[in-house]
């Protein structure tokens, strides 16, 4: 029985890490262009912003009525935002950022290992930025730990 190359297409183990690998680099991509909210009249400017599964909420503005506010496509998690519900099922895990019911509104999952939670300090370079976001991916949607981003900012 002949070992496997590592490189060989027939190695499922190494497609499914190759697929992971290359969805994070995507996510990464987009967090140069992402911002914290997008203001839209309708569903198709958030689509277009973000992603499909975002969709214009239109929110109380506390000054003068309604403005919209485009959803985070990526709320449930980024690996089952971009691979998909059928190829990774798993929500990722709630952390302090979330509402009191996110669980049950299905946003996201109790950890179910109870671990306490992670605060990973990223402060304000960009590339502590990227990789702090990608062990927080890595964390909360592959092992189940809650884990939030502190940035030192008030401001995000």
């Amino acid at each position: 029985h002949p070992k496997q190359n590592m490189r060989s297409p027939k190695c499922a183990t190494c497609r499914s890490f190759n697929g992971v690998r290359r969805s994070l680099l995507l996510i990464s991509s987009l967090y140069l262009y992402t911002h914290a909210s997008i203001e839209c009249n309708n569903d198709d400017i958030c689509i277009e912003k973000y992603r499909e599964g975002s969709r214009c909420l239109h929110v109380d503005n506390g000054f003068n009525g309604m403005t919209g506010v485009c959803t985070n496509p990526y709320e449930s998690g980024c690996l089952r935002n971009y691979l998909g519900s059928d190829t990774f099922p798993t929500l990722r895990t709630c952390n302090s950022d979330d509402p009191p019911d996110a669980a049950l509104q299905g946003i996201c999952t109790g950890s179910p290992s109870k671990y306490d939670e992670i605060r990973i300090l990223s402060q304000g370079w960009e590339s502590s930025m990227f990789s702090s976001w990608l062990m927080q991916i890595a964390l909360s949607e592959l092992m189940g730990v809650p884990t939030t981003m502190e940035t030192s900012s008030a401001e995000k």
